[in-house]
């Protein structure tokens, strides 16, 4: 029996693809102005504008475990439980449907990105890594707590 579809919202990090639900984005900005915070610890790195209040900026390098590569091309706004959030990224690709039996699950052990991906589909001759950002929220709130 077939899954249902999911839509995704393709962004790139480091030569990989990694999808987003459609149904967090609530914008995407192009050339994203980043207000650094000196005491924001990776992965968040700063904050952004979206109408007139400041969010919370995650690097998709540094989420990952990795040290960011260059300066955030795009910024994804994001309302994932409740809470909004930028997620930082190196470039955004397009919308797919991602059909259910084309995902299938990931090894914990090969994942070194804190839980954040643990799920894959194919997609053609490309392989995207689904992104869980549910426990963002949490991670911003032991920020904040900090």
């Amino acid at each position: 029996m077939s899954r249902p579809a999911d839509k995704w919202l393709l962004c790139h990090s480091r030569g990989e693809l990694y999808g987003l639900d459609l149904g967090w984005v609530k914008e995407i900005d192009y050339r994203p102005q980043v207000l650094p915070l000196p005491t924001a610890e990776p992965p968040l790195c700063g904050l952004v504008e979206f109408r007139g209040s400041q969010l919370p900026a995650i690097s998709l390098d540094w989420l990952l475990g990795q040290p960011q590569a260059s300066a955030a091309q795009a910024s994804v706004i994001l309302e994932v439980e409740g809470r909004r959030f930028a997620l930082l990224v190196e470039a955004i690709g397009e919308t797919v449907m991602i059909s259910g039996d084309s995902l299938f699950k990931l090894d914990p052990f090969l994942t070194a990105d804190r839980g954040f991906v643990t799920r894959a589909a194919r997609i053609d001759h490309r392989v995207v890594f689904e992104l869980d950002l549910i426990g963002a929220g949490n991670f911003l709130e032991g920020a904040r707590g900090s």
